[in-house]
């Protein structure tokens, strides 16, 4: 008897020296109130906070991951550094220092995309090209040549607008007819300050 006994993890605790095995929806149960399960139902695995408490998973070393059981990452976050989101393993979207940096695209499927900041709005394509385009298809570019800045039309014959709001009516002020090699159409008077020429 004492012999097994000595085999038994006591109520106070203990080291196991072998693996604990739970059949499918059995659960390690924590808390005085039941309030953590750590259980697997037969198709997926939980780790469900009953409570209304927060969820904490801390860590003393260099950060945490969320992994596949190959190793390829899904998320990870460094201590006191980034926190990456990975798409195939590859590094998509990562926070910094001054904010976030993204690898690839920004895709909105629906809806609009807006931008309200409280400061400024800096554009800074290393290209020299910000391209604008409609279901894929380009329409327009700023782009820096040299020394100078270069708005343009992509279409044929597509003609660049200026357009404003003249008492509550909205007006087309000026047209650069492209179909005609860019001759400018006012829609009223053109004036010039004293000194000029035409």
């Amino acid at each position: 008897l004492t012999t097994a006994l000595a085999t038994k993890l006591p109520l106070a605790g203990g080291t196991m020296t072998g693996n604990v095995t739970f059949g499918d929806n059995n659960k390690a149960i924590f808390g005085a109130g039941s309030d953590l399960e750590i259980y697997h139902d037969g198709s997926n695995s939980y780790i469900n906070e009953i409570a209304d408490g927060d969820l904490l998973i801390r860590t003393n070393g260099s950060g945490i991951r969320l992994q596949k059981n190959d190793g390829q990452n899904m998320v990870k976050a460094l201590t006191g550094g980034a926190v990456q989101l990975y798409h195939n393993n590859q590094d998509k979207l990562a926070t910094t220092s001054t904010g976030i940096q993204v690898t690839g695209n920004i895709a909105n499927a629906s809806g609009d995309l807006t931008l309200d900041v409280a400061g400024n709005i800096t554009l800074d394509a290393d290209g020299n090209n910000i391209t604008l385009k409609d279901g894929g298809t380009d329409y327009g570019n700023f782009t820096k040549s040299s020394n100078d800045f270069v708005v343009q039309s992509t279409i044929s014959d597509g003609d660049i607008l200026f357009k404003g709001n003249d008492g509550g009516s909205a007006v087309t002020a000026l047209t650069l007819d492209m179909s005609d090699a860019g001759t400018a159409i006012f829609n009223h008077d053109a004036q010039f300050p004293d000194g000029a020429q035409v």
